[in-house]
């Protein structure tokens, strides 16, 4: 099995990510999180159901297209031996975060905004919430600037 990088799609909806062989996926997925924020912000002031879901559809179906450029990196970072280790801790602390603290977080904040929103606490919270993709999106730009960088690095590694 051959480590250089390819053009592949990674993930047939999220289109091709460049598997690492620049920074140019990670770029996209920066903007992809950045420009989708608004959509969903706007989901959750709209107080029409076919509204608020109809503009909800744009966030949902961008919502998982960081996994395809976040697991290329990973492959493409760490030496073949603890490729699946890497994986699992990642996909670990994502469920851990996503699924666990996401949720307690949301409620615990839900219910410190009940007093002064009353039953749109939790609308106000979400949108709290949601303004951590704009954290990602910052995440992403700053792993693309030395991608290229660390991957040289990791080939250099493997080779000696």
């Amino acid at each position: 099995m051959s480590s250089e990088p390819t053009n592949e799609p990674s993930v047939p909806a999220g289109g091709v990510t460049e598997s690492g062989s620049d920074s140019a996926a990670e770029k996209k997925q920066a903007r992809v999180d950045s420009l989708m924020l608004p959509f969903l912000v706007c989901s959750f002031w709209l107080t029409d159901l076919t509204s608020a879901l109809a503009v909800y559809l744009i966030p949902a179906f961008f919502g998982g297209f960081y996994l395809a450029p976040t697991f290329a990196m990973i492959q493409q970072l760490v030496p073949v031996q603890m490729r699946s280790v890497a994986a699992a801790i990642c996909l670990f602390l994502l469920n851990i975060i996503g699924m666990g603290l996401g949720p307690q977080g949301v409620g615990i904040l839900s219910d410190v905004f009940a007093a002064e929103y009353g039953a749109e606490s939790l609308r106000y919270s979400l949108m709290v919430f949601s303004l951590m993709n704009l954290w990602c999106a910052f995440h992403y730009f700053q792993a693309a600037k030395t991608l290229q960088q660390d991957t040289q690095r990791v080939a250099d590694l493997q080779i000696a």
